[in-house]
This record gives structure tokens, sequence and C-alpha cells, in this order.
């Protein structure tokens, strides 16, 4: 696995704010998801969403702000 650079992915964004950017590496929970949506357009979930795809039930309303419930 090569070493994430999230400082050069931030300063992208920066420099280019006109382009899309989405980050992508080593984020594993909805908090750091929100966390690097600060600095970035979207944020790419890849191992976490294999080893614990549950990761996802509660993203509408922790990232979205939407009040559904996921089903028991």
């Amino acid at each position: 696995i090569p070493p994430l650079r999230y400082q050069d992915v931030y300063r992208l964004k920066q420099e280019c704010s006109y382009l899309s950017i989405e980050i992508n590496g080593g984020i594993t929970n909805l908090k750091q998801v929100q966390q690097q949506l600060q600095f970035v357009d979207a944020v790419m979930i890849g191992r976490a969403a294999y080893d614990h795809p549950y990761l996802f039930a509660t993203a509408d309303s922790e990232i979205y702000g939407e009040t559904v419930q996921p089903p028991n």
C-alpha cells in the first residue's frame, strides 16, 4: 500500500477549486468522512466498506442529515 498523502490532495483542491476532488485510502468510519468533506468534495471508502458494510447504515442521517432510520 503506498503512503497516503492527504495534504497533497487538499492542496490540489485549494489550487484547483473548480475541480471535483475525491479522496480515498485509510478512511474507515463516518467521522473520518465528515472530517475529509471539510477539504474535498467526496470520499471513497474501499476496504472498510467490504469488511464492514453496515458502516453505511447511518450515512444518510450522519452525512446528509436525513431523518429516515435504518431498518432493525
